[in-house]
């Protein structure tokens, strides 16, 4: 029982920890369901595959039958009509190859090898976006919790002036409007820490449903020290496209099938190819009306033939004196025929089907050829989105930061003012919040140009971290 309890607690104390990104990204593609759907479409296709191969296999294929006549029937040796019960059974073993049919079966396999690539592609594409998905999730965690940070620091620092001004007011330094109108901004400043951590537990809420697991407000995620570059490049969008086209597994994707519908339209007009197929079959039977004699009696003789000297020859001639049912496996081995043949199809004409196949095999591939420029042109406006993105991204932290530095400078020297009572509170209070909005502008700026970042970096073929 001890160890019971023991292993559930440390089961969870493992769930209930602080999660980094990799480990995030890592739960996500082996628990989301999006991935292990992709994960049995990749199982299909390579079933589908291998059975392209398996195609080229013979055939083989077993019967047997046991049947039972009542009445008038044909006994099946002696071809004549019986009216007794019979009992036959028919045993056999027959197998098909195709020894040639326009090389068709060749071209599925390879049909189905690239559709078997472009499935994997498929998987690589899900849990690519899923990362970018989950890196986004984990920094609007981060932006969040600094948010939350700093509202908990601009609520202390009221409390501390809060806790000046009572002690003045008791000195009669002041009255008490300054101590009214600093509880006022207290109260405002801790509704915004309500709101702040509102919002961190949507983003957790957000994060934990890209891993598929359950919320728990005790998990968390490790906080790196996070800081904006000093220095950030802005890639060409056509250089950022040449280099991710060529390994891009959506690109990859279209590209492949488009190679694969050019083997289905070769093994659509292979259709029209003759088909020489090689058959075989073996089959024995057995049957209750097939008798034989359990013994004879010689009634006399018959003459076979006149010699040449015209002198008879003659044999004794006997009759059966009983009759029993044929052994059975002495019936499957007399009765054992074999066959081996060749058939040679030639199509003439199908009710037009392999033209059919042949003209809906062309479309399809142009159907792909036009797909696969679809997802340049989109993968091309994503990448020049995402540069366009940057540098947004890099200009709005720079004035946010320019503008936090300002507000800053505003703030400590309102705040020094205000308490040496050179400054109404009115004056203070428009100085305090115009700091809270530019440090809050200028979280949401660096997060911004994080993730913007590593969009970019990750076109670039770079791996997602946050080092």
């Amino acid at each position: 029982m001890f160890a019971l309890l023991l292993s559930a607690v440390s089961g969870i104390a493992d769930a209930q920890k602080a999660w980094t990104l990799q480990e995030c990204i890592d739960y996500a593609t082996k628990n989301n369901l999006s991935i292990q759907q992709s994960g049995l479409n990749v199982k299909d296709a390579r079933t589908t595959r291998d059975q392209s191969m398996f195609n080229t296999l013979p055939t083989v294929n077993g019967f047997a039958t046991n049947n039972y006549n009542f009445g008038r029937s044909i006994d099946p040796f002696t071809n004549t009509f019986s009216n007794q019960q019979i009992r036959n059974n028919s045993f056999g073993v027959s197998s098909s190859v195709t020894l040639f049919g326009g090389l068709q079966n060749i071209q599925n396999i390879k049909q189905q090898e690239l559709l078997y690539k472009a499935s994997m592609y498929d998987m690589d594409n899900s849990m690519n976006n899923l990362s970018l998905s989950v890196a986004n999730a984990f920094l609007t965690v981060l932006l969040n919790e600094e948010i939350l940070s700093a509202a908990r620091l601009q609520s202390e620092n009221t409390v501390s002036q809060l806790d000046r001004a009572e002690k003045l007011y008791a000195a009669g330094s002041i009255n008490i409007s300054n101590v009214l109108d600093l509880k006022a901004q207290k109260a405002n400043e801790e509704l915004s820490i309500v709101n702040a951590q509102n919002q961190l537990q949507l983003a957790y809420l957000s994060l934990w449903q890209l891993l598929e697991m359950p919320y728990d407000d005790k998990n968390t995620v490790s906080k790196p020290k996070l800081d904006a570059p000093a220095v950030v490049e802005e890639p060409l969008a056509g250089q950022l496209f040449n280099s991710y086209s060529g390994r891009g597994p959506d690109i990859q994707a279209a590209q492949t099938r488009a190679l694969a519908a050019k083997y289905s339209l070769r093994a659509a007009q292979a259709g029209r190819s003759p088909r020489l197929t090689l058959n075989g079959n073996i089959n024995t039977t057995y049957s209750e009306s097939f008798l034989q004699s359990t013994g004879s009696q010689q009634i006399g003789t018959q003459v076979l033939y006149i010699d040449n000297n015209g002198i008879p020859v003659t044999a004794p001639y006997s009759i059966p004196t009983g009759y029993e049912i044929t052994p059975f496996n002495t019936q499957l081995s007399n009765n054992l025929g074999k066959s081996l043949g060749f058939t040679l199809s030639v199509p003439i004409l199908n009710n037009w089907s392999v033209n059919s196949n042949v003209q809906r095999a062309k479309v399809n591939m142009q159907r792909s050829k036009l797909n696969e420029q679809q997802v340049r042109n989109q993968v091309y406006r994503t990448i020049t989105q995402a540069t366009t993105d940057l540098k947004a991204a890099k200009a709005r932290y720079e004035a946010a930061k320019n503008s936090f530095d300002a507000a800053g400078n505003s703030f400590r020297n309102a705040d020094q003012r205000f308490k040496l009572g050179a400054m109404n509170f009115t004056d203070y209070s428009l100085a305090k919040n115009n700091h809270t909005r530019a440090e809050t502008t200028m979280i949401q700026a660096k997060y911004e140009l994080i993730f913007r970042m590593k969009v970019v970096d990750f076109y670039n073929g770079k791996p997602i971290t946050l080092q």
